[in-house]
């Protein structure tokens, strides 16, 4: 113990002699430690801490390629997804998803938003409930059936005023009709965010 508190002694008066050198020690330290903790606080949210679905640990995601344009993740089209799914053998459920940016025009507003087009069976993939409402039913993905949406809880909190209301009202997304049915809860997110 003697000669850890010399140690110290010894490194203090040697860093007060020299402030040019301990000022750049002391800086070099304080950015090591910063970037440390940047890094580990991205490393941890996007690789570490489990996905906040029901068996998050089975979850996979499926790509095409187009190894002749040397695109190597490339999103299947609604097409191919029917295939998948009709052809599927090895996975106890599949959805699919797309996301695009729309206008959506309600209350006499309009906004430029987030959107994600989802298959019905996306929601109960992952284990998630409406909030308020419900999520979509079974086949309302096929084209020519009911035009509903589900909006997210941040969206509903910030364009409608977390009105419980909303369920039934229709909204303009790129000029089409579509009627609420459903809003997730808050903890519910994308994680790109789709409004």
């Amino acid at each position: 113990m003697g000669t850890l508190i010399q140690d110290v002694r010894y490194a203090s008066r040697t860093l007060r002699k020299n402030p040019g050198f301990t000022a750049v020690a002391v800086l070099t330290l304080a950015l090591g430690i910063g970037a440390n903790t940047a890094i580990f606080s991205v490393v941890n949210a996007v690789l570490l801490r489990p996905l906040p679905y029901r068996d998050a640990e089975q979850l996979v995601m499926v790509w095409e390629q187009l190894r002749n344009l040397g695109v190597n993740q490339f999103a299947a089209p609604f097409a191919d997804y029917e295939d998948y799914k009709q052809q599927n053998r090895f996975f106890s459920e599949m959805a699919a998803f797309e996301y695009s940016s729309s206008d959506l025009s309600a209350n006499g507003e309009a906004d430029r938003v987030q959107v994600m087009r989802v298959t019905a069976s996306l929601f109960p993939l992952l284990g998630a409930r409406a909030a308020l409402g419900r999520a979509f039913a079974a086949g309302e993905n096929q084209p020519g059936r009911a035009n509903v949406a589900v909006l997210s809880g941040a969206f509903w909190k910030r364009r409608f005023g977390a009105d419980r209301g909303v369920i039934g009202k229709s909204v303009s997304l790129d000029g089409e009709l579509l009627t609420v049915v459903g809003v997730m809860p808050q903890e519910f997110r994308d994680r790109r965010r789709a409004s």
